[in-house]
């Protein structure tokens, strides 16, 4: 069944212009114009009049699409998001894709039959290019914690590749030369700058990149556990580990106290994101704190501007991080 993104692929256009095309909105010039009813024409395409309908109604409804809704890194996030959303008169419908290809469909089938007034993506990369794509053809898009280079979606996060360094720098400051990094999915810019940033401070520090102490993760607690096992399996063991998420770093503590040793006498941990959880540890962790509240309520006036039609004088938004020290790097010069 041809649809409006084969006109739209025909005429090389995006689908949003082929919409205003079918709906005589201005701001088409007659060429592009003339392309695609030339396609539309070619492939028999008919728009369907009630779908077009329902694109110029109001469903005062949001999705905030995520990876995995079990992490409890949103929870703060979600409540800046709905707190500015509800104030507005908008209402959020919370979806997790965990990486199935179906359940993106299921969101795009969505997003495309304009059952929703906008988009926010918690992540890119995870998300297939070509599905990140249509969202934003079909629907006002802003990206949080990341960005989608070469790709019009405004965002909001931190600088992950300096808070890397950061932390990095921080560990190695205390005297760590052999220092693990645990990452995230790797299919995810985030993941893919705080591993840059990881190497950038070890260059800086003439310490050689060692391959065999970087494991992937997947942001769940198990993910650093299983990790932190199979480094404590080396020959040499790390001095410091570094988890690419708090949840990361919380698994690799337990299996580090689960291997009779201690943190930080034997191993420093930390951590990035800050979750709660993460100053009640024993020992609490050090980690990177992300204004999680503070980018949930951007990102959603960015958001409500996008679907008002509002100018954007900033598309993308960098907000501070801050290293937060607590006892599971310790306190003296390492001697190792």
């Amino acid at each position: 069944m041809v649809n409006i993104f084969d006109v739209a692929k025909l005429a090389n256009v995006s689908i949003a212009t082929v919409s205003r095309v079918t709906s005589n909105k201005e701001g088409v010039n007659e060429k592009t114009r003339v392309a695609v009813l030339e396609a539309m024409d070619k492939l028999g395409y008919r728009p369907n009049s009630a779908a077009r309908t329902l694109r110029m109604s109001k469903s005062n409804i949001i999705i905030v699409l995520m990876l995995n809704i079990k992490n409890t890194f949103y929870s703060e996030y979600i409540r800046g998001l709905e707190e500015v959303a509800r104030n507005a008169g908008y209402d959020l419908l919370i979806g997790s894709t965990d990486g199935d290809i179906e359940k993106e469909k299921n969101y795009m089938d969505l997003i495309r039959d304009s059952r929703v007034d906008g988009v926010i993506l918690t992540t890119a990369g995870v998300l297939n290019d070509d599905f990140v794509k249509k969202i934003n053809e079909s629907s006002p898009v802003v990206l949080t914690f990341d960005y989608v280079p070469g790709q019009n979606i405004p965002s909001i996060s931190i600088d992950n590749e300096s808070a890397s360094r950061k932390i990095t720098n921080h560990l190695i400051n205390m005297g760590h030369k052999r220092i693990a990094h645990i990452t995230g999915y790797m299919g995810r810019l985030q993941s893919q700058t705080r591993l840059n940033g990881y190497k950038q401070a070890l260059a800086q520090h003439n310490i050689q990149v060692q391959e065999a102490l970087i494991q992937e993760g997947g942001y769940l607690l198990q993910d650093g556990y299983i990790a932190t096992q199979k480094l404590l399996s080396f020959e040499k063991v790390p001095t410091a580990i570094y988890g690419g998420n708090d949840n990361i770093a919380i698994g690799a503590l337990k299996a580090i106290l689960d291997a009779g040793l201690r943190v930080p006498e034997d191993i420093a941990v930390v951590g990035f994101d800050d979750v709660e959880v993460a100053s009640y540890m024993t020992p609490s962790l050090t980690t990177i704190h992300q204004p999680r509240y503070e980018i949930g309520k951007r990102a959603m006036d960015l958001l409500l501007k996008k679907i008002n039609e509002e100018q954007i004088q900033q598309p993308h938004v960098i907000l501070e991080d801050e290293l937060m020290i607590r006892e599971s790097c310790g306190h003296n010069i390492v001697k190792k």
